[in-house]
């Protein structure tokens, strides 16, 4: 049968010494004052840790500065460990902005970086990096262009056109162009507008031409054999000095980073007698209706290759030497 006892205070017949209980006390403990607790691993100093060893209440010893508990490689206890490999801490010199990537053995910080910059994988593949943002190519590399009011005219008469009359033409200066390609890969365009006349009853010839210090001149030009040129001029009449601007649109790989020259030349089968003439024309200079001065225009463009650009050439002069007149189609 049960029994209740009562007592004010329990101790061992010497005043010291540990009392041991055959059965575990019942009740929350709140009725025990004075009670210590036995353990095991030695005798407690502050900052130690109690933990349950599967049999008793044993000690683990407080760790020294700056180490991390953890569990053991068992888990069947705690343990102290060394800040080194202790899992994420905060880098020294650490700063607002800064991230924090794993090397392989710790954490460690990656300062940030600067304003736009950004963050990509390194070429190991091992570990973050700050770059600058690549820039979207939007295809033209560079551009020249070359903007011509003033009349002008030339007399230079070639009364035999071959293959190689453009060697003879006259080179308009105020267009020629000079650009240095950033990559022997890109593409060079020619673009514009150019005002030119020659009356019909002879032939009027228009190259353009391009040339570095690896070629000698090369021409822009039709098929072998025929008289070629990059375009014909002739718009005058006997009777009217309408006449309406010719367009350029001519794209060549130069295959060369050395600075390339690009002329506009002219020649006539019958320059003495007919010339070429430039924003102006042949008579009624200065007619109301007819004699109204145009412009002409000239722009050079470097295409970068990572656009690809389409290109169809047929029947030109030099095909061998990668020069087109094409259709293009910017992609």
């Amino acid at each position: 049968m049960a029994s209740t006892l009562k007592v004010d205070q329990i101790e061992t017949p010497s005043g010291v010494g540990n009392i041991s209980f055959a059965q575990p006390i019942s009740g929350d403990g709140s009725q025990l004052t004075g009670v210590g607790l036995a353990v095991g691993g030695g005798a407690v100093v502050a900052g130690d840790f109690l933990y349950h060893d599967g049999v008793e209440w044993t000690r683990l010893p407080k760790g020294t500065a700056a180490q991390y508990l953890r569990m053991n490689a068992g888990a069947t206890a705690p343990e102290w460990i060394a800040t080194t490999g202790a899992g994420i801490q905060e880098p020294a010199a650490s700063a607002e902005g800064d991230i924090l990537y794993y090397d392989g053995s710790n954490y460690v910080r990656l300062a940030k970086g600067t304003a736009g910059q950004q963050l990509a994988i390194n070429a190991g593949a091992t570990a973050p990096e700050w770059i600058a943002p690549a820039t979207a190519s939007s295809g033209v590399s560079q551009m020249i262009c070359k903007q011509y009011g003033a009349r002008a005219s030339n007399n230079t008469d070639i009364s035999a056109p071959g293959d190689t009359s453009y060697l003879s033409g006259y080179e308009w200066t105020a267009f020629t162009t000079v650009i240095t390609p950033s990559s022997s890969s890109n593409y060079i365009w020619v673009t514009g507008s150019l005002s030119f006349g020659h009356h019909t009853n002879h032939c009027g010839m228009l190259w353009i031409t391009y040339n570095h210090t690896g070629i000698s001149e090369t021409p822009v030009q039709g098929g072998t054999g025929l008289r070629p040129a990059t375009y014909r001029i002739e718009n005058f009449s006997s009777t009217t000095d309408l006449f309406s601007p010719i367009a350029v649109n001519l794209l060549f790989t130069p295959s060369t980073t050395n600075a390339v020259t690009i002329m506009v030349k002219t020649g006539s089968t019958n320059g003495g007698s007919y010339p070429i003439y430039l924003n102006t024309p042949s008579s009624q200079t200065t007619d109301a209706e007819d004699g109204i001065t145009p412009m002409s225009t000239l722009t050079v463009m470097e295409i970068d290759n990572s656009i690809s650009p389409s290109l169809t050439n047929t029947k030109l002069l030099f095909d061998e030497l990668l020069i087109y007149v094409p259709s293009v189609c910017f992609c």
